[in-house]
C-alpha cells in the first residue's frame, strides 16, 4: 500500500508541479523552479521580490544583487511532499562598488520512478536544472540621488538555461530575465517596489530524443510587489501580485510578513491565493549568528503533503573591501 500511494504521488507530483512531462507542445515547462528558492523567501509565502537580500535574490530580482555586501554563498534543500522528489540550490554572490554579479544552479530530481514497459517492469529517474548568471547595478551614483525620499533605484537581469531529462528524452532552453528595486525611506520606515519579468518573452523548450521532439514553453510571468519596512526594519510586510502572460491560472497573489525581535532570530509567516481559488499557508525561522544564516520554512501542500525546507548562507567581506577601508582609515 505505501509503495502504491508513494507512486500515486509521483505522478501527480510530476503532472502538475514539474511541468512538461507529457512532453507535448505548448506544455508549460520549467514549473520545478518557478516557486524560487531559499527557505526565507518560502517563509513569506514566495512575498520577496521587493525585499531581495540574501543569496536567494538571484531567482527572485537579481537587481537586489546591487544591494548584497561582501560575498554571499548559500545552499538550499528539500524534500518535496515527504516523497523523495530532491529540490536544492547553490549559488554565490558578490558585489563591488556599484555592481552585483551571481551565480546558481537549482536541481529538481526524481529517482526510482516505476517503469512498466512492453516487458520486464523497471524504474527510470527524470532531473531537471536551471543555470542562472546574474547582475544587479545601483542607478543612484549615475542619477545622484541624494534629496527626496526615493533613497535607491536598482536594476538586473539574469541569463539563464534550462536543462531536462527524462527517459531517453533531453530538453534545453535559454531564457532571460529583468527586474528593477526602489526604496523609499521615510522618518517612519521604508517602503520597496520590486519588479520582475521571468522568462522574458517566453522561453522555448526543445527536445532531442523523444519520438516527435516537441518544444514546451516556460510561461513568462511577471511579478510586481510591494514590502513595507516599520519599527527600525525588524518588522516587514510584503506582497507580490504574478501576472502571467497568457497563463491566467497561474496568477497569484502571494502575502508574507516577519519579524526580528533580536537581530539573531527572525520568525515568519506566509500566505499564497491561487488562480483556482485554493490557498498555501507557509512558516518559517531563521537564526543568524557571525555571518552564517540558517532558514527553515514548513509549507504544507492539501493535496501532496508537508515540505520541510532547510537553507544556509555565510557571509564574508571581500577583499576589495578590507583595501578600501584600509585607504579610507589612512585618509
Amino acid at each position: 500500500m505505501k509503495v502504491i500511494l508513494r507512486t500515486t504521488v509521483l505522478l501527480v507530483s510530476l503532472l502538475l508541479c514539474l511541468g512538461s512531462t507529457g512532453l507535448s507542445d505548448g506544455v508549460d515547462a520549467g514549473s520545478f523552479a518557478r516557486d524560487g528558492i531559499g527557505a526565507r523567501a518560502f517563509g513569506l509565502g514566495g512575498a520577496f521580490v521587493s525585499i531581495a537580500d540574501d543569496a536567494s535574490t538571484i531567482a527572485w530580482n537579481p537587481a537586489g544583487l546591487a544591494q548584497l555586501d561582501g560575498v554571499n554563498i548559500g545552499g538550499m534543500y528539500t524534500n518535496k511532499f515527504g516523497v523523495d522528489i530532491y529540490f536544492q540550490s547553490l549559488g554565490a554572490t558578490a558585489r563591488f562598488s556599484d555592481f552585483g554579479a551571481g551565480l546558481t544552479v537549482i536541481r529538481s530530481s526524481i529517482e526510482d520512478i516505476p517503469f512498466y514497459g512492453d516487458s520486464e517492469g523497471g524504474f527510470f529517474s527524470e532531473t531537471q536544472s536551471l543555470l542562472l548568471g546574474s547582475l544587479g547595478y545601483d542607478l543612484g551614483g549615475v542619477l545622484n540621488l541624494q534629496t527626496g525620499s526615493l533613497s535607491s533605484l536598482l536594476v538586473g537581469g539574469n541569463l539563464k538555461h534550462y536543462s531536462h531529462s527524462l527517459l531517453d528524452g533531453k530538453g534545453s532552453g535559454i531564457g532571460f530575465d529583468l527586474s528593477a528595486l526602489v526604496k523609499f525611506t521615510f522618518n517612519w520606515g521604508e517602503i520597496s517596489v520590486g519588479f520582475t519579468s521571468l522568462d522574458t518573452g517566453g522561453t522555448a523548450l526543445k527536445w532531442s530524443g523523444t519520438d516527435h521532439n516537441p518544444v514546451n514553453d516556460v510561461p513568462w510571468i511577471n511579478k510586481l510587489a510591494v514590502s513595507v519596512g516599520l519599527l527600525d526594519a525588524t518588522l516587514r510586510l510584503a506582497t507580490d501580485v504574478d501576472i502571467a502572460i497568457g497563463r491566467s491560472n497561474l496568477n497569484r497573489i502571494h502575502l508574507g510578513g516577519e519579524y526580528w525581535p533580536i537581530e539573531e532570530l527572525g520568525l515568519r509567516g506566509g500566505l499564497i491565493l491561487c488562480a483556482d481559488g485554493s490557498r498555501q499557508l507557509a512558516a518559517g525561522v531563521s537564526v543568524n549568528w557571525q555571518g552564517i544564516s540558517i532558514d527553515y520554512a514548513y509549507v504544507p501542500h492539501q493535496a501532496l503533503g508537508e515540505s520541510h525546507i532547510l537553507s544556509v548562507q555565510f557571509h564574508f567581506t571581500g577583499w576589495w573591501e578590507k583595501e578600501i577601508d584600509d585607504a579610507d582609515a589612512l585618509q
